[in-house]
């Protein structure tokens, strides 16, 4: 029987200037210097792989990485590469470490410890605002099936995205 396994990626190459500035902007954000970086171009030019080996490259190191996308399909909300990489990282992380890294936004995940009453099964949470999607990834990382009501449909889609 032959064991099958996945390609492996091929070397990154002709990128290396640019690979070495995102990595020293990386290592500038350990010691407390925060960055923006864009990256853009045209389609297919790479922008995707050199991210991809620079996340490898920080993952190497256990630092956190966190992924999202974004497409230009009319509709989608403002954030979206933000809102989905939160939102993955809230289904899989644990309450205690999300109470530890988001210190100002803690209040949802306080407020669900002190609601007092046992873990439902069922949750609706009324409107897909900035709050009302943080409490749907937290409550769906729970193992809670929740159901989102509002208005916009680009905010429902994502909710559907963060586990609602």
């Amino acid at each position: 029987m032959q064991k099958l396994t996945a390609p492996e990626q091929s070397p990154l190459t002709g990128r290396q200037l640019e690979l070495h500035q995102l990595w020293n902007l990386f290592e500038a954000s350990t010691t407390g210097h925060t960055h923006v970086v864009f990256v853009g171009g045209e389609p297919g030019i790479g922008k995707t792989r050199l991210l991809q080996e620079v996340a490898a490259r920080i993952e190497q190191g256990s630092a956190l990485v966190l992924r999202g996308g974004a497409s230009e399909a009319e509709g989608m909300p403002p954030y979206l590469p933000f809102l989905e990489a939160l939102g993955q990282h809230i289904r899989t992380a644990t309450p205690d470490e999300l109470r530890e890294q988001t210190d100002p936004l803690a209040s949802v995940l306080h407020g669900w410890n002190r609601l007092g009453f046992p873990q439902p099964r069922t949750l609706l949470v009324y409107g897909a605002g900035a709050l009302g999607l943080l409490w749907a990834a937290t409550a769906a990382s729970l193992g809670v099936k929740v159901t989102v009501a509002g208005r916009r449909a680009p905010r429902l889609e994502l909710a559907r995205r963060l586990g609602a």
